[in-house]
C-alpha cells in the first residue's frame, strides 16, 4: 500500500524533524506553560519578600524571586513532562523518526 501525502510548498514536513528535537519540544513547551501558570498562582498568594527557606529569610528582590520561582517550577514541570513522555510514548518506529515505512 503506497500512500502519498501532498506537502504544501513553504511548509516544513514534520516527518523531517529529528526525533530528539520533537521530544524536547513536547517536554519543554507544556512545562513552560505550566511553570508560567504555577508562578502566577504561587506568587499571587505569597509575597517574595516574606519567603523563608531553611528558617532564613531570602534576601533577594522581587524580580529575582519571580525569576527563580519560575525556573524552579519549570524544572519540576519538565521532570513531570519528561516522565509522562517516557511512560506514554509509543514503541519506537521508523515513522516517528522521520523515515518512511514503505516495504513495497
Amino acid at each position: 500500500m503506497n500512500q502519498s501525502i501532498d506537502i504544501i510548498e513553504g511548509v516544513r514536513d514534520v516527518r523531517q524533524t529529528p526525533c530528539m528535537a520533537r521530544a524536547a519540544m513536547s517536554i519543554a513547551w507544556p512545562s513552560f506553560l505550566s511553570a508560567a501558570a504555577l508562578t502566577g498562582l504561587f506568587f499571587s498568594s505569597v509575597d517574595p519578600n516574606e519567603l523563608i527557606v531553611f528558617g532564613q529569610y531570602i534576601d533577594i528582590g522581587r524580580r529575582e524571586a519571580y525569576g527563580l520561582g519560575f525556573m524552579v517550577f519549570w524544572g519540576f514541570s519538565a521532570l513531570a513532562s519528561g516522565m509522562t513522555y517516557l511512560l506514554a510514548r509509543p514503541p519506537k518506529s521508523d515513522l516517528l523518526c522521520g523515515h518512511s515505512n514503505d516495504n513495497s
